[in-house]
């Protein structure tokens, strides 16, 4: 490139650079999820611990990234997932992650039909046989009607002695106490 004195000069320089748009959908063929984080990370020489090299939410605009292979994890909630993306040069790569997950959305009632309560702390546990009484609490919220995102398996939910009333994919369901149930397969739940 020759550059001259008092004069802009052009140049047109390969970068060897793609992007990558990112999105998060709990499973395939359902919406994409607005509250998902993303991480993009470096695929490293065995033995080299990965390094990231960006996170940031669903509403990012595409990241641009050097040619070659890199490592996309999205997580909402205890929902995760994560691929392998080959970035070559001048091409836009959509990234969409499944989560194979669930939500779960719930509230207390004061009863069958009732009003729903104020102060009540929601626990959602799972099976965990190293742990003294045999569950282990995977996630808790104080809202008055909380959304749990959880990838397939068996969990319970407690509000203590209150009747819960579920709702998921449009389904209701209200329960007295203490609620096991199977996310069977992502978007699906079994009580």
């Amino acid at each position: 490139v020759e550059v001259k004195a008092d004069r802009p000069t052009k140049a047109a320089i390969a970068l060897q650079a793609g992007a990558v748009r990112v999105s998060a959908v709990l499973h395939n063929g359902s919406p994409a999820l607005d509250q998902a984080v993303f991480s993009i990370m470096d695929l490293p020489a065995a033995g080299t611990p990965s390094q990231t090299l960006w996170s940031g939410g669903a509403d990012a605009p595409p990241v641009i990234l050097p040619v070659g292979n890199w490592r996309v994890m999205a997580e909402l909630d205890r929902a995760r997932a994560e691929r392998q993306v080959t970035v070559t040069a001048g091409a836009l790569i959509d990234a969409v992650l499944p989560l194979g997950a669930g939500r779960l959305r719930a509230k207390a009632l004061d009863r069958d039909g009732g009003q729903p309560l104020e102060a009540v702390t929601f626990k959602v546990t799972e099976d965990d046989a190293d742990s003294p009484d045999g569950r282990r609490e995977v996630a808790r919220s104080t809202a008055a009607e909380p959304s749990f995102t959880l990838p397939a398996g068996t969990y319970s939910l407690a509000s203590g002695t209150v009747r819960l009333e579920f709702a998921h994919d449009g389904t209701v369901a209200t329960l007295a106490g203490p609620a096991r149930f199977d996310l069977v397969e992502p978007g699906h739940i079994r009580l």
